[in-house]
């Protein structure tokens, strides 16, 4: 993976991220790849014939709730609280958000996944060590990613954590991980090759 999926990399906010997916909210790059890996699911289960029938027949289960009613039912089937669906607010937040503001104008070249990753593990999203406390709350939010412009001083992202000592180093990394031109990047291919 070359840059993140989507706009939230951390615990609660990817799950609230899926499920505005699920409601038919989701990004463009996220919902390519979550159909493509879906419709492959469906075709080698033998329910579909091919990806293009798969992606169809999910575009339709999100379209008419059916997706969003099997999450919710998933949840409370593993102990959680199917309200959540209604009300993501119900899920661990951060008491301090932190935005984090582009250094450089230009068109996002390229965001490197693990550097921002990192970050994330940083502010807490992850473990650094086995031993370490994952912070659900914790991750970044993105405002812009790859192909889009910046101008100087625009912001990029909201940090989530607990700890503002974390800030600075994950904010290093994240700053990091950015490259920026004068032109518009090449649009890329989502999926380039389906090993089977």
């Amino acid at each position: 993976m070359n840059e993140p999926l989507g706009m939230a990399i951390g615990n609660s906010i990817e799950v609230t991220e899926a499920i505005e997916c699920l409601k038919g909210n989701g990004t463009e790059d996220l919902m390519e790849v979550t159909l493509y890996l879906g419709a492959l699911m469906l075709k080698l289960a033998g329910i579909e014939t091919g990806i293009h029938e798969g992606k169809k027949r999910l575009a339709q289960l999100i379209e008419n709730g059916s997706a969003l009613e099997r999450f919710k039912e998933m949840v409370q089937l593993q102990g959680g609280n199917p309200k959540i669906v209604e009300r993501p607010t119900l899920l661990p937040t951060s008491c301090l958000s932190v935005d984090i503001f582009s250094e450089e104008k230009g068109y996002i070249q390229s965001m490197d996944a693990e550097a921002v990753g990192t970050a994330s593990m940083i502010l807490g999203a992850g473990r650094e060590r086995m031993d370490s406390i994952i912070d659900p709350a914790a991750g970044i939010i993105l405002k812009k990613k790859f192909g889009d412009f910046v101008d100087k001083g625009e912001m990029l992202c909201s940090f989530c954590t607990h700890d503002d000592a974390l800030v600075g180093k994950a904010r290093k990394l994240f700053i990091g991980g950015l490259r920026f031109g004068e032109n518009p990047p090449e649009k890329r291919k989502m999926i380039i090759e389906v090993i089977e």
